[in-house]
């Protein structure tokens, strides 16, 4: 009996120990460069010529002479490849990928794609770093310009990001994606003429941007033009009529415009299209709920009573619609702090 306690008591142990194992997460290890920049990632290969990293789940590839240690161990000089500085490098622009990394060349592509991978994960200082070694390669890599404005803006910055948006319109003055991110960018230091005037420019170039006319269309709001930002919703309708989010924003404006059925005609499209829209849910609601208050308001059968004692009482049935629809937009989006104020 005690053999088979103990028996037992191994097992129960020896299990223990291999979930304990397998529920461990590989350790990231601290990757420390030769320029200084540090890097957390999982080491996935690793020999004479390059390491393979994992970044959060993406590949990042370093070469070996671009390492100064991991996990605190110093890499060794490269000795199986000659050493060149990118800066030597004749096809400055040549596809890298993982499998490419015997040479000793790394090309301004690869760094732009360290730094979109970068900048995808939200690493910004990373993303920053390669995209600045892929301007000094080719200072006319729009694309590294354009990223690396990006990881400012990720970073709080849009001072610097609209630098570098400007420093490639100046390179290629027809990319209508600079045009636009320096829109956004102007926006967010409340230039807003300058934010329209770049979001009229990416339209100009590229007349079904729907991205654009909808920016456009929320400045447009923001600045009481409501008019115009429902041509604006028109448009992106015309251009996908399949897109919840046209109708979501033209409703926004009616209700702006206190045109509040066709507010709550819009979000219902919204709804019927895109169930799972937790905002359409709420603003119909508050649409329906002034809705009532408005009837009250125009009708002059209507004792100001109604409005003095509580609107509830004139239409209790489209007040407790407008309530459901607020728990239906909290039900798919618990932490919409709207929906608990709307409601």
């Amino acid at each position: 009996m005690n053999l088979i306690k103990l028996t037992l008591a191994k097992f129960v142990l020896l299990f223990l120990i291999i979930i304990i194992i397998f529920a461990i997460p590989a350790f990231a290890e601290t990757i420390v460069l030769k320029s200084g920049e540090k890097i957390n990632a999982n080491v996935i290969e690793k020999n004479d010529n390059y390491v393979k990293l994992d970044v959060k789940g993406s590949l990042i590839v370093y070469r070996t002479f671009e390492i100064q240690s991991i996990a605190g161990k110093e890499i060794p000089p490269t000795k199986n490849i000659a050493v060149k500085s990118a800066s030597q490098s004749k096809s400055k622009l040549a596809v890298s990928s993982p499998e490419i990394v015997e040479s000793a060349i790394i090309t301004a592509k690869e760094y732009l794609q360290r730094g979109i991978i970068y900048y995808s994960k939200e690493e910004f200082n990373h993303a920053i770093s390669n995209l600045n070694e892929a301007i000094k390669i080719n200072p006319a890599y729009v694309e590294a310009y354009l990223y690396r404005g990006l990881s400012y803006a990720g970073q709080g910055s849009p001072d610097k990001a609209i630098v570098d948006y400007t420093t490639a319109i100046k390179i290629n003055p027809k990319n209508e994606e600079a045009y636009f991110v320096r829109g956004i960018a102007y926006a967010a230091v409340r230039e807003i003429d300058k934010a329209l005037a770049d979001y009229n420019k990416a339209i100009e170039l590229n007349p079904k941007y729907v991205q654009a006319y909808l920016n456009r269309a929320l400045l447009n709001m923001a600045a009481g033009n409501n008019d115009q930002a429902i041509v604006d919703a028109n448009k992106v309708m015309e251009i996908n009529s399949t897109f919840a989010g046209s109708y979501y924003l033209r409703g926004l404006a009616y209700a702006n415009k206190n045109s509040l059925e066709q507010a709550i005609s819009d979000y219902t499209k919204a709804i019927e299209m895109s169930p799972q829209y937790a905002e359409s849910y709420a603003n119909r609601g508050l649409a329906r709920a002034y809705n009532i208050i408005e009837k009250a308001k125009l009708d002059p059968n209507s004792p100001i009573a109604y409005v003095n004692i509580g609107i509830a009482h004139v239409d209790k049935t489209n007040f407790d619609r407008a309530i459901s629809d607020c728990n239906k937009a909290i039900e798919l989006n618990p932490k919409y702090i709207e929906g608990y104020i709307m409601r």
